[in-house]
């Protein structure tokens, strides 16, 4: 009769090897499981870092647009001058004229145009032309000459 220390062919098991072994499958399941965890740990993490990183350099970015383009032109009186830089940014637009002033335009459209963003019709060349106590801006282009009232769509169809 083979007792419970010994094995089908009555060879007396090691009691040492009889310990509770999880097999090898179990054993690498359980540690890709947790290098599974341990990754997605790492990766949320990253992705966390990483976007507080882009929030910070961005709004960087947008106070620095605003400190040195700070000058909105509605507050200007008479303009007659050359674009030499452009910045569009969302919905509002950023230009260095000529005069060695810059300047931050809202949002300003008019429908009569194929390209109906004031920032998608000023090109660097044009000239700009505000008078004094006016909200409106001529653009002479090479397109001809074109009209905007800063922070107001013209010319839109009424549904």
């Amino acid at each position: 009769m083979l007792g419970k220390n010994h094995d089908k062919t009555g060879i007396r098991k090691n009691p040492i090897l009889a310990l509770q072994i999880p097999k090898i499958g179990k054993v690498k399941n359980q540690m890709t499981k947790m290098s599974i965890e341990r990754n997605l740990a790492y990766v949320v993490g990253l992705g966390l870092i990483g976007s507080i990183i882009g929030i910070y350099i961005m709004n960087s970015y947008v106070n620095d647009l605003n400190q040195e383009y700070s000058i909105d032109i509605r507050d200007e009186g008479n303009i007659k001058a050359r674009v030499i830089d452009i910045t569009p940014w969302h919905g509002v637009t950023n230009i260095h004229l000529s005069n060695n002033r810059k300047y931050w335009i809202d949002n300003s459209r008019n429908y009569n145009y194929d390209h109906i963003f004031i920032g998608d019709n000023i090109k660097i060349g044009d000239s700009i032309i505000k008078n004094d106590s006016s909200d409106s801006l001529w653009i002479k282009s090479s397109k001809g000459e074109l009209i905007f009232v800063v922070g107001e769509w013209i010319n839109k169809a009424k549904d």
